[in-house]
C-alpha cells in the first residue's frame, strides 16, 4: 500500500475522470445527437490529427517524468521537480494532452456533447487534482517548486478558464445559423435595379 501522506491525495485519478467524461459524452450523443462540425469539414481527419497531437504530448510527458526518476500516477510520491521536455512550457502537459484528446474525439465523432464534457472535466482537474498537487509539491519542495511555478505557466488551467465561453459559442452557433437561414431575402425592387444599372454612354 502506498503512503498517502506523501501524495497529493487527489479527488479522482485523472485517467478515470477522462474516461468518465468520454463515456458520458458518447452516451448523451447516443441519446440525443448534437453535431456541430460543418458538413464541408472532414471531421474524422481533423479529429484524428488532434488526437495524434494529444497522444504525442501525453507520451512525451510520461517519458520525461519516467526518465527523470519520478512517478506518473497521482497515487505515488513525486520524487523530483521535472523541468525538462514539455514541462519547460507547461506544468500540466499530461492534463493538457487529455484535454486535447477530448477535443479530438469531439471533432472526430462530431459530438457537441463531448465538447461540453470539457467543462466538468477541466473544472474537476483544476480543483480536484491540480490544486491539491500544487499544494503538495509546495509543501514538499518549498522554494524550488515556487520558483518553477513562477516561471512556467499551467496551460491546462488556462484552458479550463476558457472552456466555458468556447462551449457556449458552439452551443448557440447552430441555433443562430438556423435562425438567420429562416429569413427570406427580398428580391431587388425595379427602382433599385434601375438606379444600380450602369449608365450607357451616349455617342
Amino acid at each position: 500500500m502506498s503512503d498517502t501522506a506523501d501524495t497529493a491525495n487527489v479527488i479522482i485519478r485523472p485517467p478515470i475522470a477522462w474516461a468518465l467524461a468520454v463515456l458520458a459524452g458518447l452516451a448523451l450523443q447516443w441519446l440525443v445527437s448534437l453535431p456541430f462540425m460543418p458538413a464541408s469539414v472532414p471531421a474524422g481527419w481533423v479529429g484524428g490529427m488532434v488526437l495524434v497531437l494529444a497522444l504525442a504530448l501525453f507520451a512525451w510527458a510520461i517519458a520525461t517524468v519516467t526518465s527523470a526518476g519520478s512517478n506518473v500516477p497521482t497515487s505515488l510520491p513525486t520524487t523530483t521537480i521535472v523541468e525538462t521536455g514539455p514541462y519547460r512550457f507547461t506544468r500540466n502537459p499530461i492534463y493538457l494532452g487529455m484535454i486535447l484528446g477530448l477535443v479530438g474525439l469531439a471533432i472526430a465523432f462530431d459530438s457537441l456533447w463531448l465538447l461540453v464534457m470539457l467543462v466538468p472535466f477541466t473544472l474537476l482537474i483544476r480543483y480536484g487534482v491540480v490544486a491539491r498537487e500544487e499544494a503538495y509539491l509546495e509543501r514538499k519542495f518549498d522554494d524550488p517548486y515556487r520558483q518553477y511555478r513562477a516561471r512556467v505557466r499551467a496551460l491546462a488551467v488556462a484552458l479550463a478558464a476558457r472552456a466555458s465561453p468556447v462551449v457556449e459559442f458552439f452551443s448557440v452557433a447552430p441555433a443562430v445559423a438556423t435562425h438567420l437561414a429562416s429569413y427570406d431575402v427580398p428580391s431587388p425592387s425595379p427602382i433599385r435595379l434601375f438606379f444600380d444599372k450602369p449608365c450607357e454612354t451616349i455617342e
